[in-house]
């Protein structure tokens, strides 16, 4: 369930024969009557674009809680409410809306280079990084190729100047997203905490320079 967070989970049940839905932080309401949902609401999606969002998003939440039809509905933040016509109205226009801005906003056609809604285009994993003894830092995470044919992938940590980051190159299918190792190395005796990194990313002959970060700390017991 992306929106909010790609970490997100839908769930639901039927208890003592009520149906209930719980979506976490993925919709919310404003009410001037301090109510979760009532006759002044306002809907609002809560998404965050760093945490993982696609087009066609809302749009899928919407289409599970339509086809499951909840009595109740329980929420990250609100008291639980009961959900009415109105509301599936609502939630249903602000889906077909958030597809519609972001499409007229965004340069996402066919034939664009783009890194899709989320508009990030490789992401290293951990985000926070602790490594007491120093050396040779690895992380994991991912990449996108924007370009709707195939290319190469070229990715390097980057840190202060007497650090060392590894270089890797990878082919990518057209708009694909594949799994990424790499690792930089610190000078013996450093010590830093939470000394930014950044991922370098080029695609075929076209520089995106840092499009993400991590956070390194070395040469103490903690972060």
């Amino acid at each position: 369930m992306a929106g909010h967070t790609r970490f997100a989970t839908l769930v639901c049940s039927e208890i003592d024969g009520t149906r209930v839905a719980h979506t976490g932080d993925q919709i919310f309401f404003r009410d001037s009557d301090n109510l979760p949902y009532g006759p002044n609401s306002k809907y609002f999606t809560n998404h965050v674009y760093k945490n993982g969002l696609d087009i066609g998003c809302y749009r899928e939440s919407f289409e599970h809680l339509a086809e499951f039809r909840p009595d109740l509905i329980l929420t990250g933040h609100t008291q639980p409410y009961r959900p009415d016509d109105r509301w599936y109205e609502i939630v249903h226009q602000g889906a077909k809306d958030f597809d519609d801005i972001h499409q007229s906003l965004m340069s996402l056609g066919i034939e664009d280079v783009h890194f899709g809604a989320e508009s990030q285009g490789a992401k290293p994993k951990p985000y926070q990084v602790h490594c007491p003894q120093g050396g040779t830092i690895e992380l994991g995470g991912w990449v996108i190729n924007p370009f709707p044919t195939e290319q190469k992938a070229r990715l390097q940590l980057i840190g202060p100047a007497d650090w060392e980051g590894n270089v890797i190159e990878l082919d990518l299918s057209p708009r694909e997203q594949k799994t990424i190792r790499v690792s930089i190395t610190s000078p013996d005796g450093t010590k830093c905490r939470r000394q930014p990194v950044g991922l370098d990313l080029t695609v075929g002959n076209r520089p995106f320079r840092q499009v993400s970060e991590a956070l390194v700390t070395i040469g103490y017991p903690l972060f």
